[in-house]
């Protein structure tokens, strides 16, 4: 309704919630509604889940269907799927075709060549391939993967024109995730960025969100939300915020409220009297609980009890986890430790990890190592080897490649695609060093990922900056974008700016508000108000 994120990583992603959405299409689509908080990375391909109240179907393999009496959604990744609901459909035909039509909420993401959405409140439309057509009173979306989109709407509007062209104007919020090469995001309070090819972007002056289109996933919370999990698995369960990517092949996420279920590889089968969510990654799982029972058996064992509320995917083979009240552990390769007196979560992707928070705590340490640590809320996936993220409330850090630091008082995340990084603010701070280095700074909310080499970025109180390539120099007072998709760009401006450089260089200044994906070499863009 308000904030709305849309990060087509390779093709497709569609994402919408009524509040806050993210959708971190990890590899090819996605799709994830919920009347609140929602969430949906289909890692692979499809995925089935339904729930009376929350539904959430990412067909990790082919095909799906799914239908809710309330929230539905439906990513029909290969060729055909049909979803309907009475409120709020979701429905991604990642391959060919698919219709979906709704009252109130509508979600079609035409991956390939067609697709028809159109919904009287919110709509949304991410034609991949060619052509779309979506409009919508209030809130758009629309990404043009390939080469044509266009979509307006007075409010909020989004469109990520993955190949070429673009155009995207909203006068609050906006958002757009070049698929292939530029991207651009664009808010007065609130800004995202996908970088469709490495790295990801987290926003949030009250709402965050990270659809880190290769390796990362998305992390989302009541207020502050975003989980990349970078490489393998990632799961995050608590009893107000959620949030689980999958991005390849773990991943389980399941709350009282908030429920989403990537069947990354095969099967699945998730009961529960209420909410219940099951993603049994490789073949077998079993989980039941009374009220809310999560197992996904990324490969063959696992053993998850819990009284209230449990999760626990073992990615490989061993895991044990246990907690009073909530619990989640999804011990993705071998070993893990994970211990909370609330709500606790740790999917040790490969070996080791190490993660404590007093409220609710989460470590998917997808390679080798990690430490996070955080007084309430913590997210971590080290992606790849070493991670380090503190912070006092939130914090959130998938270490993809290699190292990384953030911390942050009170909300961080990041995600160090590559290799180094270092990302500090007070408040709300997110770095994605996709490769190498990274250095980025704001005293309120900062974000930056460094997909390729180096990035600096520094905003007071926004800063997004995805240094696709090598270099990249945004700075903006409150809420800047910067996405370097190939070398360099230098993009400046008083509120909000974005700049996808997508080729070599660009020049883009605007004093409110300001767009250039830059998919070729060259651009210049200077608007008053509004610029694009």
């Amino acid at each position: 309704m308000e904030e709305c994120l849309w990060p087509a990583a390779q093709r497709e992603g569609a994402e919408r919630r009524m509040e806050e959405c993210l959708w971190p299409a990890a590899q090819r689509e996605g799709a994830e509604r919920r009347m609140e908080e929602c969430l949906w990375p289909a890692a692979q391909r499809e995925g089935a889940e339904r729930r009376m109240e929350e539904c959430l179907w990412p067909a990790a393999q082919r095909e799906g269907a799914e239908r809710r009496m309330e929230e539905c959604l439906w990513p029909a990744a290969q060729r055909e799927g049909a979803e309907r609901r009475m409120d709020e459909c979701f429905w991604p035909a990642a391959q060919r075709e698919g219709a979906e039509r709704r009252t109130e909420e509508c979600f079609w993401p035409a991956a390939q060549r067609e697709g028809a959405e159109r919904r009287t409140e919110e709509c949304f439309w991410p034609a991949a391939q060619r052509e779309g057509a979506e409009r919508r009173t209030e809130e758009c979306l629309w990404p043009a993967a390939q080469r044509e989109g266009a979509e307006r709407r007075t409010d909020e509007c989004f469109w990520p024109a993955a190949q070429r062209e673009g155009a995207e104007r909203r006068m609050e919020e906006c958002l757009w995730p070049a698929a292939q090469r530029e991207g651009a995001e664009r808010r007065m309070e609130e800004c995202l960025w996908p970088a469709a090819q490495r790295e990801g972007a987290e926003r949030r002056m009250e709402e965050c969100l990270w659809p880190a289109a290769q390796r990362e996933g998305a992390e989302r919370r009541m207020d502050e939300c975003l989980w990349p999990a970078a490489q393998r698995e990632g799961a995050e369960r608590r009893m107000e915020e959620c949030l689980w990517p999958a991005a390849q092949r773990e991943g389980a996420e399941r709350r009282m409220e908030e429920c989403l279920w990537p069947a990354a590889q095969r099967e699945g089968a998730e009961r529960r009297m209420e909410e219940c969510l099951w993603p049994a990654a490789q073949r077998e799982g079993a989980e039941r609980r009374m009220d809310e029972c999560f197992w996904p058996a990324a490969q063959r064992e696992g053993a998850e009890r819990r009284t209230e509320e449990c999760f626990w995917p073992a990615a490989q083979r061993e895991g044990a986890e246990r907690r009073t009240e909530e619990c989640f552990w999804p011990a993705a390769q071998r070993e893990g430790a994970e211990r909370r007196t609330e709500e606790c979560l740790w999917p040790a992707a490969q070996r080791e990890g190490a993660e404590r928070r007093t409220e609710e705590c989460f470590w998917p340490a997808a390679q080798r190592e990690g430490a996070e640590r955080r007084m309430e809320e913590c997210l971590w996936p080290a992606a790849q080897r070493e991670g380090a993220e503190r912070r006092m409330e939130e914090c959130l850090w998938p270490a993809a490649q290699r190292e990384g630091a953030e911390r942050r008082m009170e909300e961080f995340l990041w995600p160090a695609a590559q290799r180094e990084g270092a990302e500090r603010r007070t408040e709300e701070c997110f770095w994605p060093a996709a490769q190498r280095e990274g250095a980025e700074r704001r005293t309120e909310e900062c974000l930056w990922p460094a997909a390729q080499r180096e990035g600096a970025e520094r905003r007071m109180e926004e800063c997004l900056w995805p240094a696709a390539q090598r270099e990249g120099a945004e700075r903006r007072m409150e809420e800047c974008l910067w996405p370097a998709a190939q070398r360099e760009g230098a993009e400046r401006r008083m509120e909000e700016c974005l700049w996808p450089a997508a080729q070599r260089e660009g020049a883009e200044r605007r004093m409110e508000e300001c767009l250039w994906p830059a998919a070729q070499r060259e651009g210049a863009e200077r608007r008053m108000e509004e610029c694009l």
